[in-house]
């Protein structure tokens, strides 16, 4: 029988949850910042993405592999906790797209967006390939269909404020849907409701066994972290304060240890960040890491 186990990290999908909701309440003031990130950090968010999803596609494919495995007794749970995981992630993933969509439009320059189109493009991938065995698995993989169309419901109301002020609607699963909830959600009378209600709302609704349901992949700590890095200090709520100095702490490190010695071409100012990010793959495959 093929071992499709992987060890567990200490976030589990309730506390994804619980950083896309205080993503989506510095979504509106980071954007308004049109402050510049650092090609390291949007690199690494990049990166970091990848390789999320070249993990998530390995535990596909032991999955599909064994999918008419008598043995393989424990696929079905190992199916919905990699789907409670996926459609997890993709909630914050979404929400910086969008975050980092509006900040274009702001400064008038397309670099930032198509970092974050990238990267959910490989997440959209796997998340096809996923749907595609939750399908096939009918009325017992019910639940994972259930928790997917709650993550899409709780992005786009997340996402809404942003895609009103800013009227980015790329990221969103239903644009109609996220304008509605953004228009009542941006009034003052709405932000008011957003923190009295939303917030502890949405806690609420992945408290059950889903939001118990741990994150796997060893990558996925380091892609949340490195959207974590990206945001302005000047406008990080308090609970964010602390995730913030641990993780930028620790993303230094790596860049220290992985790019201190760039190729000469890495920063051409006549090359858009998407041109160089590409070029530093290259760069570290050749090298073979």
């Amino acid at each position: 029988m093929t071992d499709i186990s992987t060890r567990s990290t200490p976030w589990p999908v309730s506390r994804v949850i619980e950083f896309a909701a205080d993503l989506a309440e510095v979504a509106v003031p980071w954007a308004e910042s049109i402050e510049p990130i650092a090609d390291t950090l949007l690199f690494d968010f990049w990166g970091e993405g990848r390789q999320l999803t070249n993990d998530w596609l390995r535990r596909v494919d032991l999955l599909e592999n064994t999918q008419h495995h008598r043995g393989a007794l424990d696929r079905d749970l190992i199916l919905g906790t990699l789907a409670n995981e996926l459609f997890a992630v993709e909630v914050p993933s979404r929400l910086v797209g969008t975050v980092l969509a509006a900040l274009d439009r702001q400064r008038k320059t397309p670099e930032y967006r198509p970092i974050a189109e990238h990267v959910l493009f490989a997440i959209q991938h796997v998340r096809a390939r996923l749907l595609a065995l939750i399908l096939s698995g009918g009325e017992q993989h019910a639940a994972a269909d259930r928790f997917r169309r709650r993550c899409e419901r709780w992005t786009d109301m997340l996402i809404g404020p942003c895609l009103v002020r800013f009227g980015t609607a790329a990221f969103a699963h239903d644009a109609r849907r996220s304008w509605e909830f953004g228009e009542d959600l941006l009034s003052d009378q709405g932000i008011n409701v957003a923190q009295q209600l939303v917030r502890p709302s949405l806690l609420a609704a992945f408290r059950g066994p889903s939001g118990r349901s741990p994150i796997q992949s060893s990558s996925g700590e380091s892609f949340l972290l490195s959207m974590m890095t990206m945001i302005p200090a000047g406008v990080m709520t308090s609970r964010m304060t602390h995730w913030a100095s641990a993780s930028k702490s620790d993303r230094s490190d790596f860049i220290s240890r992985h790019d201190s010695a760039a190729p000469d071409d890495a920063e051409t100012a006549g090359w858009s960040l998407l041109d160089r990010c590409l070029r530093m793959v290259e760069w570290r495959r050749m090298r073979g890491e």
